[in-house]
């Protein structure tokens, strides 16, 4: 699967928001784990996160560069809470 399946990117000024699409969340069943990378540098193509679910373990490519400004912090703390219309994490370039 590639990040293009994954992610929705939306620009809102000068950051890059990331969301999961619904075709990802609902492909991969009940999350049980969300990992993220201890950085805050992304790089396109680059592994940032992996998640762990009922279907499948899914390492997760970012689709843009940049440095990670903020986290949604309720998926971190209950990934069986990730939906696809609340962001994941925002980034700057």
């Amino acid at each position: 699967m590639n990040s293009k399946n994954i992610f929705s990117v939306v620009k809102e000024n000068d950051v890059f928001v990331l969301y999961f699409t619904t075709e990802f969340i609902d492909s991969i069943g009940c999350i049980w784990a969300f990992v993220p990378q201890e950085t805050k540098k992304l790089t396109t193509g680059k592994l940032f996160a992996n998640i762990e679910s009922s279907r499948k373990l899914v390492p997760l490519k970012s689709p843009v560069s940049g440095t990670i400004v903020s986290w949604n912090s309720k998926f971190l703390e209950y990934p069986d809470k990730i939906v696809s219309s609340e962001f994941l994490l925002r980034v700057v370039q």
